[in-house]
């Protein structure tokens, strides 16, 4: 339904490298800033993936991100406020290193249950920690889009770090709001697991289902099998 699609997204299998932005803000700005968060994140993982725990260049790299957008929005006002979302995977062996900033997410498929590895940082979901609003009442509240932290509208920008656990036969799914808003997280579930290791059915399949239920924004999936 939207005129531009805002949401950009890198996969490397090789080297186990896996990266969804959602951007925001600005005339064409959040393209821009999806764009840039993508390019300079990737080019910088690509070129130091050395190491056997990249936190210390994953840290670095989004440091970096954030400052080129918002010196492309300096150089431009018509971009000003632009930003964008993060999630980003690095797997090296059983192991996920994961990043994030806003409201795009990261699954975990085991043994056919799905756990959320992100936690939004958004309006909606501090009101629902905090008892403002329940969960079911969270889709529909009108300020759902209101992110908290991102990449390239703060001169600050700390992502949540973790590493977690993953075996043989896991999915690991990155994915913008999108998806999330439109498919709830055990129909994703279902419509993963139950495609086996074909992981373009599976990406497919999830998109077509958010665009059944109404594909209100722009949807981006990467999946990501343990082999």
């Amino acid at each position: 339904m939207r005129r531009t699609n805002e949401d950009n997204f890198f996969a490397d299998e090789a080297l186990g490298l896996f990266i969804v932005a959602d951007g925001m803000g600005g005339h064409a700005g959040g393209e821009i800033a999806s764009q840039i968060a993508i390019a300079t994140i990737s080019e910088l993982m690509i070129a130091g993936l050395t190491e056997a725990n990249p936190d210390g260049l994953i840290r670095n790299a989004i440091e970096q991100a954030n400052t080129a957008i918002q010196a492309q929005a300096e150089a431009d006002p018509t971009l000003h406020g632009m930003g964008t979302t993060l999630v980003l995977a690095v797997c090296r062996g059983d192991a996920i290193h994961l990043a994030h900033l806003g409201d795009s997410r990261a699954y975990l498929i085991h043994n056919g249950s799905i756990q959320r590895l992100t936690e939004d940082h958004s309006l909606v979901a501090q009101m629902v920690k905090s008892g403002q609003l329940s969960a079911a009442e969270a889709p529909r509240f009108h300020l759902r889009n209101v992110v908290t932290r991102s990449l390239g509208n703060q001169k600050l920008t700390e992502p949540d770090l973790a590493v977690v656990e993953w075996n043989a036969g896991d999915f690991l799914l990155l994915c913008t709001d999108g998806l999330t808003n439109m498919v709830e997280d055990s129909e994703l579930r279902s419509l993963i697991s139950g495609s086996g290791a074909d992981l373009e059915r599976s990406c497919r399949e999830a998109i077509e289902r958010a665009n059944q239920n109404g594909g209100r924004d722009n949807i981006t999936a990467v999946l990501a099998y343990h082999e």
